[in-house]
Order: structure tokens, then C-alpha cells, then sequence
């Protein structure tokens, strides 16, 4: 498991087609207890052997992950290999979210490359997709406590029931848009922080590769490293 210290500030990215609403109803200003400052991102592997994450960034504007699959962990093709890449891309800089506003997160999944006898047998059959709390909160790590979440906070909604993933290639889709709706309401105060997660799942694994993002209400930063 992985902890991202301290996030640097972003300059907002824009997605064509995506946006990040910053506001509550009728145009009021947000105050600060109606904000939820990203103070750290999770990441958690659980990929199986023979699944090797070679590169991967995250931050508050996305993020991408290139992962090599040894055809030697499947039946149908020993010896062989494919390489795929996973991207997440936020419609503005979600280092700071408003409750009452939503994100957009646009996904995408494709084959770099491939050794025979492997063909599309990982690409087919492996997708990144984003998941609130209710989906998540039994794969936890150890360092985030599930009783502490606020797991209504973020709602993912769906709009085409069918397109629910970004899969690797093949005759799946393989660009996706999900919107996650940050939902207005006061916290109980034994929930201390709220979360989402982009998770990649890899054909020949039963579990993936989590990208948390661990969130806090109200505007205050995350602490400086020493």
C-alpha cells in the first residue's frame, strides 16, 4: 500500500464535454463546512502475481496506470504477454469538491501492446471503472476505518446502465463517462472523512488496483510533510 503525502496545487484541467460544478444551488457562495478537501490518495494493489504495475500517476486532475499481464497466469495463453493502459481524467481539479455540485471523471482503457500466443484475452476482459463507498467499503485497507466514513457522501450515477466500465480493448467499450454527486447534507460526527475509489480490474486477478481518494469536510489543506 501507497500513501501520497501532501498534494501539490493544481492548475485546473478541463475535458471536453465534462465540468465540475463549484457552486450550491442558486449561485451561493460555498462556505467552508460545504467543501471537502482531498487530503490524501490511497493506493492499494491486490493485483495477482503475474499482473506487474510498470508505471502510474495520481493526482486531484486524474491519473494513468500501465500494467503487465504474464499470459502465463491464464490457460490460453502461456508464454505470451499484454501491456495495457488505464486512464482517469477529471473535468476540473478535484483537490476541492462542493457538496451539492458534481464531477464528472472521463475513463478509458486500450492494448499498448502484445505477445503472441496472447491476443486480447487481457484487454477483453479488464476494465477501470469508479465506485462509491457502498461498493467499496468491504475492500478496505487496513489504515482506513470503514465506521469512520461518511459513505453516502458520494453517489456514482450512472448514465448508460450498459456502459458502467472503460474495458481494455476488443469489442468492449473502451471510453466511458461516470458522474459522482457530492450529497448536501450535515455529517453524523463520528463520520471523519468520505471517499471514492478508481479501481482497475485485470482479468486472471479477483481483486485490483485501488486509487482512493480520502476526502475531509470543511477547506482546511493537508498538513505539510516534515
Amino acid at each position: 500500500m501507497k500513501r501520497l503525502g501532501p498534494l501539490p496545487a493544481a492548475a485546473p484541467r478541463l475535458v471536453a464535454g465534462c465540468f465540475l460544478s463549484v457552486a450550491l444551488a442558486g449561485g451561493a457562495a460555498a462556505a467552508p463546512g460545504d467543501v471537502w478537501t482531498l487530503q490524501e490518495i490511497v493506493v492499494y494493489d491486490e493485483l495477482a502475481p503475474g499482473l506487474t504495475v510498470l508505471d502510474q500517476r495520481y493526482d486531484a486532475v486524474g491519473g494513468a496506470v500501465e500494467i503487465l499481464a504474464d499470459g502465463a497466469i491464464i490457460s490460453t495463453c502461456p508464454g505470451g504477454t499484454e501491456m495495457l493502459r488505464f486512464t482517469w481524467d477529471f473535468a476540473a481539479d478535484a483537490a476541492q469538491l462542493v457538496e451539492g455540485g458534481a464531477l464528472l471523471v472521463l475513463f478509458n482503457g486500450q492494448q499498448l501492446a502484445v505477445t503472441p500466443p496472447c491476443n486480447l484475452r487481457f484487454a477483453e476482459y479488464s476494465h477501470i471503472t469508479v465506485y462509491s463507498p457502498y461498493d467499496a467499503l468491504l475492500a478496505l485497507p487496513e489504515s482506513l476505518d470503514p465506521a469512520a466514513a461518511d459513505g453516502p457522501r458520494f453517489r456514482v450515477v450512472y448514465a448508460d446502465p450498459t456502459a458502467r466500465e472503460a474495458w481494455g480493448g476488443g469489442d468492449r467499450v473502451q471510453t466511458v463517462t461516470r458522474t459522482l454527486q457530492i450529497e448536501p447534507y450535515e455529517p453524523p460526527p463520528d463520520r471523519t472523512y468520505a471517499f471514492f475509489v478508481v479501481q482497475v480490474n485485470m482479468f486472471g486477478s479477483s481483486t485490483g488496483l485501488k486509487f482512493i481518494y480520502v476526502y475531509t469536510r470543511g477547506d482546511t489543506p493537508p498538513p505539510a510533510s516534515d
